[in-house]
């Protein structure tokens, strides 16, 4: 049986939400230790005045290792990401549509379940 230990998102600082950019910003990396999987969990709020496209990306900026989704303005935290797995030092990285002037206000957190076999 595995052992799980809870974790920060490794992009965070103190576990605070992480903003979301226009360009990319990495949320998480996985960690390479042999036998470990990250189970990520995030969530997304926005605090824009119209509703916000947000987009995960999964080691790679190609389109079919994207995941797009439209957060809803001023409504709170939205899961996004309900515990996928991922290792090898696998990146997840996330941008938003929300204009320069709106700066900050597409959030991200969540938390890791680090699982060791």
């Amino acid at each position: 049986m595995g052992t799980y230990t809870s974790v920060l998102l490794s992009g965070s600082t103190a576990g605070e939400p992480l903003t979301v950019p226009t360009t990319s910003v990495t949320l998480h990396t996985a960690g390479t230790a042999s036998g470990t999987h990250d189970e990520v969990h995030l969530w997304a709020s926005n605090g824009a005045t119209h509703d916000s496209e947000l987009v995960i990306m999964f080691g790679s900026t190609a389109v079919g290792r994207q995941s797009r989704y439209t957060v809803p303005t001023k409504d709170g935290f939205y899961s996004i990401l309900p515990g996928l797995r991922i290792t090898s030092s696998l990146a997840i990285s996330a941008f938003t549509n929300t204009t320069s002037s709106s700066t900050g206000v597409m959030i991200v957190g969540g938390y890791v379940n680090r699982i060791s076999t």
